[in-house]
């Protein structure tokens, strides 16, 4: 965002100076929503992100950034009972979950965008007018569950303390509780509507939400602090605190994720999914078994080397910029060393000979 907003002040200063008057209203939540939400705004976005296309730190923190918004986009959906925006948030997973080897996820998520994709006109008429989930409260926005999350809220009205667990135990008596639960619970609603007693529960508290507005602060104070976006050389990608350099093979698959997972995605379900023409079933069976992609990340960085004499070696050792690792401490932080005060300082003069003649092996060592 520092970087945008930089480019906004050099290239496009009449944008940059709305976006800043209108970030310093009392309510600037809605204003900044309605200003960013035009074709010139995204305009602007798509020249900067051309600019920074060739800068490699940036591509994979605005990828990352990408997948984060993939996540809250499922999230929104679900909360806001969209199923246009459900499918099109699950599609987009499908391909991490594929590329990062979440085999069942990504094999049943295929079938279940399949089966979406089918799905009567009537029915889909009704999921993308009505909704596909359970609303808590008509009036309450924001509080749309999944069914089966609805129907576990059921079960842990059944299990928890002063629920049907703790009356009875006979299967005559448990049938007709939970046969008359949507009965009873309509009451509950009525009664509270009747005397004016909210069943409101916010996911956070004021306090809370002043707790992680807190923790947010700190966040971008520990990133200012030790500059972390800052120093970096944009033609190779590089780890966020110690400045190492990623190896071709871990750039190009963090870099290339979701491009090559959807590649994955479409040859799944052409082999497995697919029936060609002239033949009674696709040319692999569901159920056989998929080969992980084993996608290098940064974790792989320094991973052992277990083919040469020398185990435990580490495979990036020869591989890492080491003028880079040099320079990182320079670049990201700042460490003054100062001397305590109070204290004396220890002379010690030692020989050469005498650090010669200390024996430091384990065995006369003395404990």
């Amino acid at each position: 965002m520092p970087q945008f907003l930089e480019f906004l002040n050099k290239s496009h200063l009449d944008i940059y100076d709305d976006i800043n008057t209108t970030s310093k209203a009392e309510d600037p939540v809605q204003p900044l929503f309605t200003r960013i939400n035009t074709s010139e705004f995204f305009d602007v976005l798509e020249e900067f992100l051309a600019m920074k296309k060739q800068d490699k730190n940036f591509c994979f923190f605005w990828t990352y950034m990408d997948m984060v918004q993939v996540l809250l986009a499922f999230t929104r959906a679900q909360r806001l009972d969209d199923f246009k925006l459900h499918l099109n948030s699950f599609t987009r997973m499908v391909a991490s979950f594929m590329r990062y080897d979440h085999q069942k996820y990504a094999k049943w998520g295929s079938i279940y965008i399949a089966e979406m994709k089918c799905l009567p006109s009537a029915v889909l008429t009704r999921f993308e007018t009505d909704g596909y989930g359970v609303q808590w409260r008509d009036e309450a926005s924001f509080t749309s569950v999944d069914v089966d999350h609805a129907t576990e809220w059921v079960n842990a009205a059944a299990k928890t303390s002063g629920g049907l667990s703790t009356i009875t135990q006979i299967d005559s008596a448990t049938l007709k509780w939970m046969l008359s639960f949507h009965a009873r619970s309509t009451i509950t609603t009525n009664a509270c509507d009747y005397y004016n007693v909210s069943q409101n529960e916010n996911d956070l508290t004021p306090s809370e939400l002043k707790l992680e507005a807190r923790y947010e602060d700190k966040l971008v104070e520990q990133m200012l602090k030790y500059n972390l976006f800052e120093g970096r050389n944009p033609d190779k990608l590089t780890t966020i605190i110690n400045k190492d350099v990623a190896p071709p093979h871990i750039e190009e698959s963090l870099l290339e994720s979701e491009s090559k997972g959807q590649e994955e995605v479409k040859r799944f379900m052409k082999e497995r999914l697919v029936r060609a023409i002239g033949q009674s079933k696709p040319s692999v069976l569901f159920s056989a078994a998929m080969k992980k992609m084993k996608s290098p990340t940064f974790s792989n960085l320094f991973e052992v080397d277990q083919t040469g004499s020398h185990v435990g070696m580490l495979s990036a050792l020869s591989k890492r910029d080491h003028l880079t690792k040099l320079l990182a401490p320079q670049s990201s932080r700042r460490i003054e060393r100062q001397r305590p005060t109070g204290l004396k300082t220890m002379e010690c003069e030692v020989e050469d000979e005498e650090w010669k003649r200390i024996d430091l092996t384990a065995q006369n060592r003395d404990d």
